[in-house]
């Protein structure tokens, strides 16, 4: 389903890709980015322990502190190498009217 985006070459500004062992980020950090996984496998870590793993494509992940305005509740970790699509809050607007599509199927699974 994600794969009719990821052609789109104006959305390559908003993605970023990882490594394995890449944190995205840390539980307790005041980053507010919203993200799409696209590729790859992802661990969400409480404190060091797995409590869940992130690895379907369309997957949203990062959605409780851009929600809630509020600090990471969990850290992510690359569990292998992807890419996915990062978007700033304070970019959230442009990116729903730019693709209001991908936007749509990001609300279904919030």
């Amino acid at each position: 389903m994600i794969e009719q985006f990821t052609s789109d070459p104006s959305l390559s500004r908003y993605v970023t890709s990882f490594k394995r062992g890449e944190i995205l980020f840390h539980e307790g950090e005041d980053s507010q980015n919203l993200y799409v996984l696209l590729e790859g496998k992802l661990d969400v870590l409480k404190g060091q322990q797995v409590i869940n793993t992130i690895a379907e494509p369309g997957a949203v992940f990062g959605e409780m502190s851009f929600l809630l305005g509020a600090r990471r509740t969990a850290s992510v970790r690359a569990e292998e190498d992807g890419r996915a699509v990062s978007i700033p809050r304070e970019e959230v607007n442009k990116f729903l009217e730019d693709f209001p599509e991908m936007g749509h199927q990001m609300t279904r699974l919030l």
